[in-house]
C-alpha cells in the first residue's frame, strides 16, 4: 500500500470526477462535439470501441502498480520511464494551456454579461489589448487547484461532485429556455440528419480517422491523467464496470451540451456554420443564440452568465486532473510532501500561464492545442507498444477479472489491437499536416526541452523515505 496516497472516498466521487474530467478536457479544447447525424454515430462508436479499452488499460495499470504513470513505466520496463514522464510534461503543457483559456473564459464572462447588459454585441475572439484580468482570472484558479489538491482523491472527489452537477444544471435551464423560442428544433433536425455528403460518410475511412482521433484527444488518454487516478483505487476495485459507467455517464452528459449547442445553433437561423462554429466565437454559437433571444437585459446577461459558468465548472476537474498528472509522478520519484510538490507545480503553472496570457492573442493557442492532441496520441501509442506490453496484458486481463463482475474477453484485447495501430497511423497523419507548424522554433524548442527534462528526471535516482 502506497502510504502517500488517500483514496477515494467512494465510487460514486471517483465515477463523477472521470465525468468531469472528460467534459472539461472538451470545453478546454472548445471541441463542439458532434454537430450532424453522422458524426454523432462515429462518436458514439469511438467512445464504446476506443476510448472504453484504452481508460481500462491506463486505470488498472494504476491500480496494479499504485502509481502514477512514470513510475508504472519503471516497474514494467526500467527503459520506458522516459515515456511516462513525456505524458507528465505534456499535462503540465496542457494545464498550462488550460489555465489561459479558462482565465480567458472566466473574462469573457464579465464582459459578455456587460455587453448583454448592455444590448451590445458580445466580445469576439480577437487580441486583448490587457491581458491584466487574464492574469487575474488565471491566479484565482490557480489558488483554487491548489487549495484543493492539496488533501488529494478526496478534495478532487468532493469538487467534481459540486460542480459537474451545478454545471448540467446550467445546461438544463438553458435547453428549457432555448427549446420555448421558435427555430430551435431546427438545430436538432441538423444534429439527428446527415449532414453535408449524406450518410454515405459512414463509409468514408477518413471521417472515421478524424473521428477517432477526436474522440482520443478529448480525453487526453495517455498523458497520465487517469494512471493517478487509478493509483488511489484499492487493488480489488472492480476498474471494468467503473470504467464502463465513467464513459456511458461522461457521454450523456456531453450529449447534454451537444443538444444545448445544437439548439443554439437553431435559433441563429444557419447563420452561424456547423463546421467552424467555434472560430467565430471562442465558446461556440450559444452567446450569440443567447443575444438573438432578445428580452429584457439582465436576463440575457444573467443567461450569458450562467453558460460561462457551466464552462468553468466543468472545466476545474480538468485542471485538477492535470496537475495531478504531474503532481503524482513527482511524489513517487522523490517522495516529496505533497503540499510542497503541489505548490511548486502550480506556481510554476501560473507564471507560464500568465506569460503566454501576456502574449497577442493569434493562432499559436490554437496551434498548440493540435500539436498537443497529436503527441498526446502518439505518446499512448508509444506507451501501450512498449510500457503496457512490458506490464503483460494478459496478466492485467486476469488482475482485473479477479475482481470484476463484467469480465474482459477476446473483445477488449481486439479492441486495444485495433485502437493502437490506428492511434499510430493517426499520429502519423496528423504529424505530416501539421509539418509546417512543426518546423516553427518555438515547437521545436519546446519538444527539445521537454524531451531532454524528461530523459534527465528518468535518470535521477529515486529518492528513499
Amino acid at each position: 500500500m502506497n502510504s502517500f496516497r488517500a483514496r477515494w472516498p467512494d465510487r460514486l466521487g471517483f465515477i463523477v470526477a472521470i465525468v468531469g474530467v472528460s467534459l472539461g478536457l472538451g470545453v478546454m479544447r472548445r471541441s463542439a462535439g458532434p454537430l450532424d447525424g453522422v458524426q454523432l454515430i462515429m462518436w458514439l462508436a469511438t467512445l464504446a470501441l476506443v476510448v472504453l479499452p484504452l481508460l481500462i488499460i491506463e486505470l488498472g495499470v494504476g491500480v496494479v502498480f499504485q502509481n502514477a504513470l512514470a513510475e508504472c513505466c519503471r516497474k514494467a520496463n526500467r527503459h520506458c520511464e522516459t515515456l511516462g514522464w513525456l505524458g507528465a510534461g505534456l499535462a503540465y503543457v496542457a494545464l498550462v494551456l488550460g489555465l489561459v483559456a479558462v482565465g480567458g473564459s472566466l473574462v469573457s464572462a464579465y464582459d459578455s454579461a456587460l455587453a448583454a447588459l448592455a444590448n451590445q454585441a458580445l466580445p469576439g475572439s480577437g487580441p486583448r489589448s490587457d491581458s491584466g484580468p487574464v492574469i487575474l482570472a488565471i491566479a484565482a484558479l490557480v489558488a483554487l487547484i491548489d487549495r484543493r489538491l492539496w488533501r488529494g482523491a478526496p478534495s478532487i472527489a468532493r469538487t467534481a461532485q459540486l460542480v459537474v452537477p451545478a454545471g448540467l444544471v446550467g445546461l438544463a435551464a438553458l435547453i428549457v429556455v432555448f427549446a420555448s423560442r421558435p427555430g430551435a428544433c431546427d438545430g436538432l433536425a441538423l444534429l439527428l440528419g446527415p449532414g453535408p455528403g449524406g450518410w454515405g460518410r459512414l463509409l468514408d475511412a477518413s471521417a472515421w480517422l478524424m473521428a477517432i482521433g477526436q474522440g482520443v484527444a478529448a480525453w487526453l488518454v495517455g498523458l497520465g491523467l487517469f494512471a493517478a487516478f487509478g493509483s488511489y483505487l484499492n487493488r480489488a476495485s472492480d476498474v471494468t464496470a467503473m470504467s464502463a459507467i465513467a464513459v456511458c455517464a461522461a457521454g450523456l452528459c456531453q450529449l447534454v451540451m451537444v443538444v444545448v449547442t445544437a439548439l443554439a445553433i437553431g435559433l441563429t437561423g444557419g447563420a452561424l456554420p456547423l463546421i467552424g462554429a467555434a472560430a467565430v466565437h471562442p465558446e461556440g454559437p450559444v452567446p450569440f443564440a443567447i443575444v438573438g433571444l432578445g428580452g429584457t437585459p439582465w436576463i440575457l446577461g444573467w443567461l450569458a452568465t450562467v453558460w460561462f459558468a457551466v464552462l468553468v465548472a466543468f472545466a476545474l476537474p480538468a485542471l485538477l486532473a492535470l496537475a495531478e498528472a504531474v503532481v503524482a509522478p513527482l511524489i513517487d520519484k522523490f517522495h516529496l510532501p505533497r503540499e510542497r510538490a503541489v505548490a511548486s507545480v502550480c506556481m510554476t503553472a501560473f507564471f507560464a500561464a500568465a506569460l503566454l496570457a501576456a502574449l497577442p492573442v493569434d493562432d499559436w493557442q490554437g496551434r498548440a492545442e493540435v500539436v498537443l492532441a497529436g503527441a498526446a496520441a502518439l505518446l499512448l501509442a508509444a506507451q501501450a507498444a512498449f510500457s503496457y506490453r512490458a506490464a503483460d496484458l494478459p496478466a492485467l486481463q486476469r488482475h482485473l477479472n479477479a475482481y470484476s463482475a463484467f469480465s474482459l474477453a477476446w473483445p477488449w484485447r481486439a479492441a486495444v489491437a485495433v485502437a493502437l495501430p490506428l492511434l499510430a497511423l493517426l499520429s502519423g497523419l496528423q504529424m505530416v499536416r501539421l509539418l509546417p507548424a512543426a518546423l516553427e522554433w518555438w515547437v521545436v524548442a519546446g519538444a527539445v526541452l521537454l524531451a531532454s527534462v524528461a530523459w534527465v528526471i528518468a535518470r535521477l535516482p529515486a529518492r528513499g523515505l
